[in-house]
């Protein structure tokens, strides 16, 4: 996870019956990724607590169960149910609503059940210099957030520019932010070295993809039909290498519906779009099969256009494949009408909410002028 979302505001406001995003954890199962909300705040009894008290929030049906103790002072254990059964079990001191025991059960991938714990086991006294100096290095790292953007998931990468200036910022927290902040600020500074190296080595095979020409195509089609060698002459060719299986998914899907689009706008023009499956199983004779049949479910459910095709991970492996330098699929590669490629990203493209993948389009409309 990157630096910048691990730390944030939280308030009593939080939570879903006041509209207001709260603290979530990010898990990672399987393949597929999941957001759990992390309650710190019960939701609010508007009554003095006791043992048989109930009420309902959020849609969830809240019981007192039994007063205990907790850090040497009286609390209260509340049960609560959702409509298909148990769900969580809070432990809330009697004075306050926060929350200093949870447990919560949840279901990720195909409907497998686990378990949420958290106990708050320690507490500490801050004097109002300590805190003043602890808001200071939270308000400065919190004004960061906007520009550690490091192109490792789903956003473009940091300029030169904007990555010297964050670094010089983030070292100049080095001494001056809290012992409790030290390690936030030091991740972020090996982050960010990580993204430099990465954006090195992608910006290398970049190069490298750059001074090559579209081979012979040795595909199999999942989904339509594969174009023969012959078939992309005098044609603009976007590549689209992806994992193009039904389970488990995440958005934004690859941004396979704003290729789509394109790929329904410029057709009749000379574009050709393949999606290419990359994921593990399409490499092995084996699990061919297997791919096939997730990536064909999957381009049925987004009702694509364009053929989705598979060629074990050679035609990957020649254009470049930018997770051998930490770089991330999706990857977008675009081929001129001679057959050179003069485009390549990895990652996701920059979204404009009205128009779409701009820069993309930007490269397919500028090759569709050029002569071959």
């Amino acid at each position: 996870m990157d630096w910048s979302e691990r730390f944030g505001r939280a308030s009593a406001a939080m939570g879903a019956s006041a509209g207001v995003a709260g603290p979530v954890l990010r898990l990672e199962w399987e393949g597929g990724r999941y957001q759990l909300p992390v309650l710190l705040i019960a939701p609010d009894a508007h009554d003095p607590l006791h043992v048989g008290r109930q009420w309902e929030a959020e849609g969830l049906e809240h019981e007192v169960a039994e007063e205990i103790r907790r850090g040497g002072q009286s609390a209260y254990l509340v049960q609560v149910r959702s409509p298909i059964g148990w769900k969580r079990q809070v432990v809330r001191p009697a004075t306050t609503r926060r929350v200093v025991e949870l447990s919560e059960r949840f279901f990720v991938g195909q409907g497998k059940r686990h378990l949420l714990q958290l106990r708050v086991t320690r507490q500490e006294p801050v004097d109002a210099a300590q805190h003043a100096a602890w808001l200071q290095a939270f308000d400065q790292l919190h004004r960061l957030r906007p520009d550690a953007v490091d192109g490792s998931a789903e956003t473009p990468a940091l300029s030169a520019e904007k990555s010297a200036e964050l670094r010089d910022r983030l070292t100049r927290l080095t001494s001056s932010a809290p012992t409790q902040w030290q390690h936030l600020v030091q991740t972020a500074l090996q982050q960010l070295q990580q993204a430099q190296t990465r954006q090195a080595g992608l910006e290398f095979v970049r190069r490298q993809a750059l001074e090559k020409t579209l081979p012979e195509l040795q595909i199999e089609a999942v989904r339509g039909t594969a174009p023969a060698r012959d078939q992309l002459a005098n044609r603009v060719v976007v590549l689209h290498f992806w994992d193009y299986r039904d389970a488990p998914l995440h958005e934004p899907y690859g941004q396979v519906g704003y290729l789509d689009f394109l790929y329904r706008k410029y057709a009749d023009q000379g574009v050709v779009v393949l999606g290419v499956v990359t994921n593990q199983q399409s490499e092995s004779p084996g699990g061919r099969r297997t791919a096939a049949v997730g990536a064909r479910k999957f381009a049925s459910f987004m009702n694509l256009a364009y053929p989705v095709v598979q060629d074990g991970g050679a035609l990957l492996r020649y254009v470049g494949d930018p997770r051998l330098h930490d770089g991330a699929l999706p990857l977008f590669v675009v081929v001129d009408r001679s057959g050179k490629i003069i485009h390549y990203w990895s990652g996701y493209y920059p979204v404009d909410t009205q128009r779409g993948l701009v820069e993309l389009e930007g490269v397919i409309r500028q090759a569709l002028q050029t002569a071959p």
